[in-house]
């Protein structure tokens, strides 16, 4: 596997820089629910789901988060110091005052779908209660975070200072929307946020970014066209190339009569007579492509040069059998659907083409949509999505003892 070209924005972290902790483990809110989420893609549209937090002088946003202000639930967050450590996931800590944050972000996200929360310990429609939903909600996005740095301290990668800039400028460019930096930090403290979480959540998903470009590349580039072709062997892919002929009237849209059918299906077969002379796979490709530019009919076909990637369910069933049925390279008899008549080439898939079901979206040969950037996106997601498993969350006796419904209910 190739080194990646953008290394320089992560540096290594030496084992052992940091000592394992022993805690208690448990939490009933993700007990209750069978909660087990693990970071994914999400974790950029989580942050896009504006998490207040912000940048500039952190001893100016500390005094702000610790004083007395009136919020609505201040004296909820001051039941506890901000730096307690609530959740351990590997290397990484989540405090009190982060998981308070996504606290406060749950129950706003909570009560503008379902009203105002008058009654805390009220059982909701999922049968657990309003503070275990939320508590719920809070620790899994607070986890996301977690899970990606555990993830990467555990391969030895970490924030180096080109990516901890990045995050800064994007903090700077959020702090312009204000109008003024203390209107700012303003809005962060009302978060129950810091400068250094927000921070942090901009690193993380950089560090998500840095790390899929270190190991696939740009769009997968990486990959390997054997292990793309490995991954997706049981998935029923397959790859032709196709000459078309409508069989409906452009006009009317009505069947052609059977003379014009039977003068297409004349041509169809001359086009398989001509192809029957190819020598070799190239010359064979070649001559396809030619006579696909000379009598395919299909306007809406921009994908002659590279061929239709698909699936079982994406092409007419009369496709896919003749296709199943061709060896590689191999030309079709006619085929034909209640729209149109087919000379079908049955060709190797090229990881380098977005597949039908989304080829919508562009059919250029480096498609970000390519089902190489879309297999590489699956088994990065895979590898992620295991951090969960290995890092477990581990949760201190203060989370333990967390009444959540009796100190937002001021019990």
């Amino acid at each position: 596997m190739r080194p990646a070209e953008n290394s320089s924005i992560i540096k290594v972290i030496p084992s052992g820089e940091a000592g394992n902790r022993e805690r208690k483990t448990g939490c009933e809110a993700m007990r209750r629910l069978n909660i087990q989420k693990a970071v994914s893609l999400a974790l950029a549209v989580i942050l896009s789901l504006a998490v207040l937090a912000g940048c500039g002088a952190e001893d100016k946003l500390d005094a702000l988060v610790r004083e007395n202000r009136e919020g609505p639930y201040d004296d909820a967050f001051h039941t506890l110091d901000p730096e307690t450590v609530m959740v351990t996931v590997g290397e990484a800590e989540i405090t009190w005052q982060a998981l308070f944050h996504w606290i406060y972000y749950s129950t706003v996200e909570y009560e503008r779908r379902n009203g105002e929360i008058e009654d805390w310990r009220a059982t909701t429609a999922s049968g657990v209660t309003v503070a275990d939903q939320v508590l719920a909600n809070a620790l899994s996005y607070a986890l996301e975070y977690a899970y990606m740095e555990a993830g990467a301290r555990g391969m030895g990668l970490g924030i180096s200072q080109k990516l901890e800039e990045t995050a800064r400028q994007e903090m700077q460019s959020d702090a312009a929307d204000y109008e003024s930096y203390d209107a700012f930090l303003e809005a962060i403290a009302e978060e129950y946020s810091t400068e250094e979480y927000y921070l942090y959540t901009k690193e993380m998903a950089g560090l998500y970014s840095t790390i899929y470009y270190a190991i696939y590349g740009e769009n997968g580039s990486y990959l390997a066209d054997q292990d793309v072709l490995d991954y997706i062997r049981d998935d029923g892919y397959l790859m032709c190339k196709s000459i078309q002929f409508s069989s409906l009237d452009p006009e009317t849209g009505e069947m052609l009569s059977q003379e014009d059918l039977d003068l297409k299906r004349s041509d169809a077969e001359w086009i398989i007579a001509q192809l029957a002379e190819c020598k070799t796979k190239e010359e064979l490709e070649l001559r396809f492509d030619e006579l696909a530019r000379q009598f395919t009919e299909d306007s809406s076909n921009n994908n002659d040069e590279n061929g239709y990637l698909f699936q079982p369910g994406d092409l007419p069933n009369e496709i896919v059998s003749a296709v199943q049925g061709l060896e590689m390279y191999e030309v079709s008899e006619v085929v034909e659907t209640d729209s149109a008549i087919y000379v079908l080439l049955r060709i190797p898939i090229n990881p380098d083409v977005a597949p039908l079901s989304i080829s919508y979206y562009s059919q250029s040969a480096d498609s970000k949509y390519s089902l190489r950037y879309q297999v590489s996106v699956q088994m990065y997601n895979k590898m992620v999505s295991g951090w969960s498993q290995q890092y477990p969350a581990i949760f201190s006796p203060e989370y333990e003892a967390l009444d959540l419904a009796a100190i937002m209910s001021g019990e």
